[in-house]
C-alpha cells in the first residue's frame, strides 16, 4: 500500500471485505441494514475503515513529497515527471487496478481518479466539485485535503446507499452534523440501549410488518399495535394511532411533523423514514 514493492491498496474485493468486517463489528443488526450508514453510525463519516486507509496512505504521500522537496538534488523535478507519466498511463485504465507491485505514487494517482479527482500535476489536483488544490508550500493543513478526499469516497457510497431501503434522497449528500447530532449527546453516550436503537433506525435495519411480509408472505403485514392498517414504515413512525399513547418527548415533540412526513416521504424517505 505505502511503499515501493508493496502490494497496492485499491478499490477491490479486499476493501469491500474490510468494510463488511467493520460493519459486523458495529453490532448493528445485519439483516436489511445499510452497510454504509452502519459504518457512519459506528465510526463516524471520517473514521470508518476506508477513511482511515485514505488518511494513512495519502498522509504518507504528502510526507514523502515534502521530504523530496527538502532533499533537493533534482529529486523533486524527477517526481514531477514521474507523476505526469503515471497520470497519462492510468487515465483510462485506472478501473483495471494494478496488475503487479507498484509504489506509493501509482496508488495515489489511481485513488484520485477513482474518487473523481483530476491529478493534473504533482502539486495541483482538481476535486469533483471543480475546486483546484495547489500545494504552494509544504506547511499547508494536510487534514483539509484528506477530509475532502474522504468526503469524495463517502459520496460514492451515498450514491449506492440511495438505492437501498428508504435510501432515496441521500444521493445528493447528507447533513452529517444534523443527522448525528443526537448520537453525540451525553444522553446517548450514557444510554447504550437507546444509542443502539438509534443506530439501528439510522442504518435502515428496522423491519416493519410490511417489509417482513415482502420476503415472507406467511407473515401478516397488519400492524400488531392498532390492527387497523398495513404496517409500513410510514405507518410505524408517523400514522399509527398508537403513537399517541407513547409518553416520550421524542415522539410527542415530533408529531407536529406528521403531515410533512406524509407529503414528503416518497421523495425523501431517507429523511422521514
Amino acid at each position: 500500500m505505502g511503499s515501493p514493492g508493496c502490494q497496492p491498496c485499491e478499490f477491490s474485493d479486499s476493501l469491500e471485505s474490510l468494510e463488511k468486517r467493520g460493519a459486523l463489528a458495529t453490532g448493528i443488526f445485519e439483516a436489511g441494514r445499510c452497510r454504509t450508514f452502519a459504518l457512519f453510525c459506528a465510526y463516524g463519516r471520517r473514521g470508518h475503515p476506508i477513511a482511515r486507509i485514505i488518511k494513512e496512505f495519502v498522509g504518507e504521500w504528502f510526507q514523502a513529497i515534502k521530504t523530496l522537496h527538502h532533499i533537493g538534488n533534482g529529486w523533486f523535478p524527477r517526481a514531477f515527471k514521474a507523476w505526469n507519466v503515471i497520470k497519462v498511463q492510468f487515465k483510462h485504465t485506472y478501473n483495471q487496478g494494478l496488475p503487479s507491485r507498484h509504489g506509493l505514487m501509482h496508488n495515489v494517482i489511481i485513488w484520485l481518479y477513482k474518487l473523481g479527482w483530476d491529478p493534473l500535476r504533482l502539486d495541483k489536483c482538481v476535486s469533483p466539485k471543480g475546486e483546484t488544490h495547489l500545494l504552494r508550500d509544504f506547511d499547508f493543513p494536510i487534514h483539509l485535503m484528506l477530509h475532502e478526499l474522504i468526503d469524495s469516497y463517502n459520496n460514492t457510497k451515498l450514491t449506492q446507499a440511495a438505492k437501498h431501503w428508504n435510501g432515496a434522497g441521500m444521493g445528493g449528500g447528507v447533513d452529517f452534523a444534523t443527522t448525528f447530532a443526537l448520537d453525540l449527546t451525553k444522553l446517548l453516550k450514557r444510554d447504550c440501549q437507546r444509542k443502539a436503537a438509534l443506530d439501528t433506525v439510522g442504518s435502515g435495519a428496522c423491519w416493519s410488518q410490511a417489509r417482513t411480509h415482502s420476503i415472507r408472505p406467511e407473515v401478516s403485514d397488519l400492524c400488531p399495535r392498532c390492527n387497523l392498517e398495513i404496517d409500513t414504515d410510514l405507518h410505524t413512525y408517523w400514522n399509527c394511532p398508537c403513537n399517541l399513547n407513547i409518553e416520550h418527548d421524542f415522539v410527542i415533540n415530533t408529531q407536529k411533523y406528521k403531515d410533512r412526513a406524509n407529503n414528503e416521504c416518497m421523495l425523501n424517505p431517507c429523511l422521514w423514514l
